[in-house]
């Protein structure tokens, strides 16, 4: 009987998942976590020997695997449209020829399986990931003579990319090419959130009935705007780490955050009347919700919770609310999509950095980079990034901002703090008109946030005069 055609060519192991990766010199068989690794299958449903060696391949290799499946699920789709064209066909991997590849890139760019056109870059992505899957193809095989730049089965190139030059000596990063590859489409840079959107996105926020939801939603957004953090590291925010900023004293609270890119976690400066808002939401909401369902002795730590279930708020459901956020609101999805809150995060930190420095322009705060370590080290704890390199495009915008300002104030920690403030008080002002607070609470919460904005306040002044 003939199986049922499969939408979707993987799944994922589930969590508690292990896999055997050595054996020690005792003769025991050594296991390693494989939660999310993707089990590859032909379209009919049975397993896919090859590409399930590729995908162990990068599991050796420590490819991420977060947030379902990470770098890893991202491998398995790029060459799902290499089996179900192989299966179409009726030919085995090891089989396939240059012409046959030729044909493959070529369905990619038309509308094929009930899927959208391809834009060239999407093409390029899939056509470089079949080529390094089928590198292991012929591994497996042991055929040399299957995937190579000469006289063989199917034909590439790997080419070099100069991506940069630090201090005179350029860094080149390696691709493969293939002659039926597209042209590539120009890069579209993203620019940050607006104020604008940021604004509509927070009065539907402060619209919603549910006074939990409402609280939460409007939490989630001061999180992606005071931290400038990805949405894994935003979902990944723990309570303990707020209550310890809560207590700092003196200078700007710094609250951890995980780096989702790899390394330590780092330490964000924020507003006091965010770490208060997130306070607020944590006694008012989290906590009955967390009693109410998982129980206090199960409770996972993390800041941001599902309240029918108590568990961790999943990261797609993030991007999920911000999206019906958008469309309740009249926005465009793309406008107010998560990462775009980042960019605007990095490049008021950027602007920041470049009035307190008095720096004059691009070039010179390009150099002050590569010459200064501590320099450097303080806006890769900020931004997360590892490549400070990547950060070319916010320097770009922060210069192009401060250009078009008649006067700048060296006051923009101040700023984020008072827009906090007012997005407080707009909340405050939906809850009483709504009826659902008594009056003590409101007076409680907003006592509670005049106390934080005084020492934002008084942070701000100091700094102020430090500089006089």
């Amino acid at each position: 009987m003939a199986r049922r055609r499969r939408k979707q060519l993987f799944s994922r192991l589930p969590e508690g998942a292990t896999l055997p990766r050595n054996v020690d010199l005792f003769g025991h068989v050594v296991a390693r976590d494989a939660q999310n690794l993707p089990l590859m299958y032909w379209p009919d449903g049975y397993p896919c020997f090859e590409a399930n060696a590729y995908m162990l391949a990068q599991w050796r290799k420590g490819k991420s695997r977060r947030n379902r499946g990470g770098t890893i699920a991202e491998y398995a789709k790029n060459i799902s449209p290499l089996l179900r064209f192989c299966h179409d066909n009726n030919m085995d991997l090891i089989n396939l020829t240059d012409n046959w590849f030729r044909v493959f890139i070529n369905t990619l760019q038309v509308r094929v399986y009930c899927e959208q056109v391809r834009t060239a870059n999407e093409v390029l992505k899939i056509g470089r990931r079949c080529i390094d899957f089928l590198q292991c193809v012929g591994q497996l095989h042991s055929d040399d003579t299957f995937l190579g730049e000469k006289n063989c089965s199917v034909n590439v190139e790997k080419k070099n990319l100069k991506i940069k030059s630090k201090k005179g000596k350029p860094v080149y990063r390696s691709y493969w090419h293939h002659d039926s590859f597209p042209t590539p489409d120009p890069v579209r840079k993203k620019s940050p959130i607006s104020l604008d959107v940021v604004k509509q996105l927070k009065d539907e926020a402060n619209k919603i009935k549910d006074l939990g939801i409402r609280l939460r939603t409007t939490l989630l957004i001061a999180c992606f705007e005071q931290t400038g953090g990805r949405r894994y590291e935003v979902s990944h925010i723990r309570i303990e780490d707020i209550e310890k900023a809560d207590l700092e004293e003196g200078s700007a609270p710094l609250l951890p955050m995980l780096t989702v890119k790899g390394g330590e976690p780092r330490e964000v400066p924020v507003p006091r009347a965010f770490i208060q808002q997130s306070m607020w939401y944590i006694k008012r909401v989290r906590s009955r919700i967390i009693r109410r369902t998982i129980g206090k002795a199960n409770d996972h730590g993390f800041l941001l919770i599902n309240h029918k279930n108590g568990k961790k708020l999943a990261v797609d459901t993030l991007t999920t609310e911000l999206s019906e956020l958008c469309v309740a609101a009249g926005i465009s999805t793309k406008q107010g999509h998560a990462h775009l809150f980042r960019h605007g995060y990095i490049t008021q930190k950027i602007k920041a950095m470049i009035l307190h420095h008095d720096i004059a322009n691009k070039d010179e705060f390009r150099k002050a980079l590569l010459n200064s370590e501590t320099f450097k080290l303080e806006l890769q704890q900020w931004t997360g990034h590892k490549n400070i390199d990547s950060l070319d495009t916010y320097i770009d915008l922060a210069f192009n901002e401060l250009s078009n300002m008649e006067m700048v104030f060296d006051a923009i920690a101040l700023g984020s703090a008072v827009s906090v403030v007012f997005d407080q008080l707009d909340a405050l002002k939906a809850k009483s008109e709504s009826g659902q607070v008594t009056v003590t609470h409101l007076l409680e919460e907003f006592e509670g946030l005049l106390t934080a904005f005084k020492e934002d306040v008084n942070r701000s002044k100091k700094a102020i005069s430090t500089e006089a």
